[in-house]
């Protein structure tokens, strides 16, 4: 009885574009809502100054005949009302949205953070907070607490912020607006120190310039986290390339069955 011998053949490499997968059927965590109440607080603090203004002119704010401040009734309910949406539409909003926004990024990169990540700088910089009830009697000490404090709140804040646009480039979304969203608030803040020491020095003019500018910029900052997050969103829904998760050349397998 004949024999054939099977020789064994060499397998070919192939050459192309990668070839893309089509995501597996998974659960995706809303983020408009939480999105929405992000943006929305912090829109409110650009919607504050302009509300300000408008009652004063109306009559329900004025400086009284020994300089001090009067704020009618109507006008406290507003400013309190928007007060109210910036801080807690701001905090829900972000605290949801990163929590959701990087669980969605986990489907696309194993390169991502911890979604509590958000949680865990909020605990750091409450914590900080609570320090300030220390009671020290060395005034030095004192100052020396509440720069640490104070640089600590802000340091959680913008880790968060940078892991957030490592998160981005990891899902192929706009680092851009991760990156205004870091620079403009410091340089909002420099741009008010500078302000604050010339004003005694320039007329009215050049005051209501600077503070125009200072009111730009923040217009600026709310549309880069506008950006910053729907962008994210929308890197984070779509189809996958071989190589960019784990799971992706087993799906790529399966699916030439």
């Amino acid at each position: 009885m004949a024999t054939r011998q099977v020789t064994g053949q060499v397998p070919r490499q192939v050459t192309g574009p990668v070839p893309l997968v089509e995501d597996q059927p998974r659960r995706r965590h809303h983020t408009t809502i939480p999105r929405l109440l992000c943006v929305v607080g912090h829109a409110s603090w650009l919607v504050l100054p302009i509300a300000v203004i408008v009652l004063a002119r109306q009559g329900y704010i004025y400086f009284r005949f020994d300089d001090t401040l009067f704020i009618d009734e109507r006008a406290q309910r507003v400013v309190v009302l928007l007060v109210l949406i910036g801080v807690f539409g701001y905090l829900i909003g972000w605290l949801w949205w990163t929590v959701a926004a990087l669980l969605n990024a986990r489907h696309k990169s194993r390169y991502t953070p911890w979604p509590g990540i958000a949680w865990a700088a909020l605990v750091v910089q409450v914590g900080a907070v609570f320090a300030l009830g220390i009671e020290l009697d060395d005034e030095f000490a004192r100052f020396a607490l509440v720069c640490g404090v104070g640089l600590t709140i802000v340091g959680a804040h913008f880790w968060v912020l940078g892991s957030l646009r490592r998160a981005a480039g990891a899902v192929k979304a706009p680092q851009d607006p991760w990156s205004r969203m870091i620079i403009l608030p410091i340089a909002g803040f420099a741009m008010g120190i500078v302000a604050s020491f010339f004003l005694r020095w320039v007329g009215r003019p050049a005051s209501i310039g600077l503070m125009v500018v200072g009111y730009l910029n923040s217009l600026w900052y709310v549309s880069s986290v506008y950006s910053a997050l729907t962008s994210f969103d929308r890197a984070c829904v779509g189809r996958m390339s071989i190589g960019q998760d784990d799971h992706a050349l087993m799906h790529f397998r399966f699916n030439r069955g």
